[in-house]
């Protein structure tokens, strides 16, 4: 799997694109990913135990506060969903990205 940072990803997808790459887009682009993917997580996969985890924190949220929490951590690049904690959506994302 690549091990790039989601936004170096995101920016270099841009780029190809010929389209802006200022943060506000970047942020935009790996958001509109999420709510596509986190929509269908079932809870019994890893994906979906993850997202249930992020929901659980902010229980009295909704869905896209969860999802913005997750942009947030996408962007920077110290976090950028590595690690254990969010393994798996980063897997999926990473696909959503390579391949959309």
């Amino acid at each position: 799997m690549d091990r790039g940072t989601i936004k170096a990803m995101i920016v270099e997808k841009l780029r190809q694109q010929k389209h802006d790459t200022a943060d506000y887009v970047v942020s935009g682009k790996i958001k509109q990913y999420l709510k596509r993917i986190c929509l269908a997580f079932p809870n019994e996969t890893p994906a979906g135990q993850e997202f249930a985890n992020v929901m659980f924190k902010i229980q009295d949220e909704r869905h896209d506060k969860a999802v913005n929490m997750l942009v947030e951590k996408a962007m920077n690049e110290r976090d950028d969903l590595g690690g254990n904690a969010y393994e798996s959506i980063r897997q999926i994302l990473v696909a959503v990205i390579n391949n959309g």
